[in-house]
């Protein structure tokens, strides 16, 4: 059996090539291909499937913390390790009277800067508010603080938290897990 090489005449595949490979920009011959097979071994651990998907590593464990917050306007540490968390928050507010808030806030040290906030008024009467979840993921960077703050005589926050992935984005698989 004989070899056989054609050139490639692909502008779209040349410029993609030199896109994924700037160390090649000199690199003036048209591409080529041959008949001949070259098996490719992919050694990587998503290939092999012992990557774990990125939906169980976001499963809650027994590392998932639970932070009530009460009427209270002094913040309430979430998180203060570099890293992205999958965060849960709800709130409630009893109209009993008066004004409510609730808010996850990101603190760089010195400055406060609010994620999410609830706001609540009472027009009367004397009920229960909840507000839909908040249910989202937030990257606290080295040095910063994730916090949570109610204010008002009957304004009540839920945080549930768990870290997913450190710093460097390392998904964190759930505690006691193991990928085969």
């Amino acid at each position: 059996m004989t070899q056989e090489v054609i050139s490639i005449q692909s502008e779209s595949l040349e410029a993609s090539y030199r896109a994924l490979t700037p160390s090649q920009s000199g690199f003036t011959q048209d591409l080529m291909a041959s008949n001949t097979i070259i098996p490719v071994v992919d050694l990587s651990s998503v290939a092999g499937g012992t990557s774990t998907p990125e939906y169980l590593v976001r499963a809650w464990d027994y590392s998932t913390t639970h932070s009530e917050v009460n009427t209270t306007t002094t913040p309430v540490t979430l998180a203060n390790t570099a890293g992205f968390y999958e965060i849960d928050a709800n709130a409630t507010f009893c109209t009993t009277g008066g004004v409510g808030i609730f808010k996850i806030i990101l603190n760089d040290g010195t400055t406060d800067r609010t994620i999410w906030q609830v706001d609540a008024v009472d027009v009367g009467g004397n009920a229960l508010s909840t507000f839909p979840t908040f249910k989202t993921v937030i990257f606290v960077r080295s040095g910063y603080n994730l916090k949570a703050t109610a204010s008002g005589v009957t304004m009540k926050g839920n945080v549930s938290l768990r870290q997913i992935a450190d710093v460097n984005g390392v998904l964190q698989n759930p505690a006691g897990f193991t990928p085969q």
